[in-house]
């Protein structure tokens, strides 16, 4: 029993790493930027900025291949 128990405990907490939790970050507004720029007739750009904006992005801890990302404005 004692060993069914010891091998059991090995097969869970090796295969614990490979799981792969999903993750959420909040944007930091004070150290982000909401700009854009957009090229207008094909002459120039006009840049522009949002004054006020939070969103958080989500995806794996992985890689970022199946991400969330959400903002608002």
């Amino acid at each position: 029993m004692k060993r069914i128990i010891t091998a059991l405990s090995a097969v869970v907490a090796l295969s614990l790493p490979s799981l792969v939790l999903a993750a959420v970050w909040t944007i930091d507004p004070e150290h982000s930027h909401g700009g854009f720029k957009v090229r207008h007739l094909m002459v120039s750009n006009v840049k522009g900025h949002f004054e006020k904006f939070s969103g958080t992005v989500g995806g794996a801890k992985v890689s970022f291949a199946p991400s969330v990302l959400n903002l608002v404005w």
